[in-house]
């Protein structure tokens, strides 16, 4: 997905741009989780939109107009958000990042994982307090990806990785160094590095700095940070509620360019540079 250029890319293995579609079908898309139905979700950050489309096949999808559209979800409408960062298949759900207003003076900055029926998109319960303070709480959180019955959440102002049972939206444990955060009012969600935001908690191993992204394979889980400029590969342990993982290997960003969404396909670790105002050729392949 390109957010700038309201359209989809498709890359080789290698790397390579094969095909761009779908000019502007979706609006500022952010993330999509394929199901092996012939049918896709994806996200529109700033309509705040999430939908399910049935596609003939990937290279279709990437055409004018291939698809029919089985559900759309304004979470705005519904749900009272005022963005949606992510999405992730788990199961028979799909998990939605989204960040929620309610009647919170601090809008638009707490957020909470939507757990929906992956076929219909009806909505079984949500998880993560959208109160200050709470164990559970989730800072303007970027992104999430799953394995198992585990859910992990690049808590982004939080700098740490929320750890939670998805199935029952239990908090299992965060990875990261434990401090006192700042009043949510001091933070800025611009590129623009600014005064008001000094939360920096750690550039340790197993410590993060803005994380942005995870990705979850083989009991690896994979962080890219935003303010961190840097990838970090963790083991995970048998038990996530009693031990903390093991860090593999640490990869500093090409450029020393800040880093967003990342992936694993089984043989190559795939991630992105800036996330906003990139051409669509400004993705990076990073190998472990």
């Amino acid at each position: 997905p390109d957010y700038d250029h309201n359209c989809f890319h498709q890359y080789s293995r290698e790397g390579l741009l094969i095909k761009t579609g779908c000019q502007g079908a979706v609006e500022t898309p952010i993330a999509m989780a394929l199901l092996d139905d012939g049918t896709a979700w994806t996200v529109s950050h700033d309509e705040v939109i999430v939908t399910r489309w049935r596609l003939l096949d990937l290279e279709a999808m990437l055409d004018d107009h291939p698809y029919d559209t089985l559900v759309e979800i304004d979470f705005n409408a519904r749900y009272n958000c005022y963005r949606v960062s992510d999405c992730a298949l788990a199961g028979d759900a799909l998990l939605v990042l989204g960040i929620e207003t309610r009647d919170n003076p601090s809008y638009g900055k707490y957020g909470q994982v939507f757990v929906l029926d992956s076929q219909t998109g009806d909505l079984r319960y949500r998880f993560g307090s959208t109160a200050p303070g709470g164990v559970d709480e989730l800072r303007a959180p970027f992104g999430l990806g799953a394995a198992g019955d585990y859910c992990f959440v690049a808590d982004t102002y939080n700098h740490s990785i929320a750890i939670f049972n998805w199935r029952d939206g239990t908090l299992v444990r965060r990875y990261g160094k434990q401090a006192d955060a700042p009043e949510m009012n001091q933070l800025d969600y611009s590129d623009e590095e600014t005064e008001d935001y000094t939360d920096s908690r750690g550039n340790g191993p197993c410590e993060f700095n803005e994380p942005y992204s995870v990705a979850v394979r083989d009991r690896f889980l994979y962080v890219s940070e935003r303010g961190g400029r840097r990838i970090q590969i963790l083991r995970l342990p048998d038990d996530l509620a009693a031990s903390e993982p093991e860090v593999v290997q640490i990869i500093d960003s090409p450029n020393g360019d800040k880093l967003s969404g990342i992936c694993h396909d089984g043989s190559r670790l795939w991630c992105m540079g800036p996330h906003r105002g990139a051409s669509p050729t400004s993705s990076r392949q990073l190998c472990k």
